[in-house]
């Protein structure tokens, strides 16, 4: 990814730890996709910080424990059960003989995502209850 060198003028009472923090959540913002009921539902800042951040730990976990796999995540509102959806959509090239064994495939992708989830449950279990991780697979 090639980088941008930028110069910025900030008064000097302000920290390098909270310009870093502000950049980072500008980088998070601009990471994920987000469907048009996230925008609208999710206001609180601190709280869409959190998803960006739980959005961040499950891409990370996926890419190194299973980093054979394509996907992209898509963050959602369900606004009838008033939960954030972290959807993991995985994108598949698929012949002929593979689509035989799709029943295989989407089994090991809900292994995935269940292991996902597991892994967010564990290191954010305040979220429990008001957080689901979702899958969905973009044939290609």
């Amino acid at each position: 990814m090639p980088t941008k060198t930028i110069t910025l003028k900030v008064p000097s009472n302000i920290s390098k730890k909270k310009i870093e923090e502000a950049i980072k959540k500008l980088e998070l913002e601009e990471k994920y996709k987000k469907t048009e009921n996230f925008k609208l539902f999710i206001k609180d800042e601190d709280l869409k910080m959190k998803i960006y951040k739980i959005a961040e730990f499950v891409e990370d976990y996926l890419k190194k424990k299973y980093s054979d796999e394509e996907f992209e995540i898509v963050l959602d509102y369900d606004g009838i059960d008033d939960k954030v959806v972290v959807e993991i959509v995985f994108k598949k090239k698929l012949d002929k003989r593979e689509l035989k064994d799709i029943k295989v495939i989407i089994r090991k992708l809900k292994e995935i995502v269940f292991d996902a989830w597991r892994k967010v449950d564990e290191k954010y279990p305040d979220m429990r209850g008001f957080l689901i991780v979702t899958s969905d697979v973009e044939v290609l």
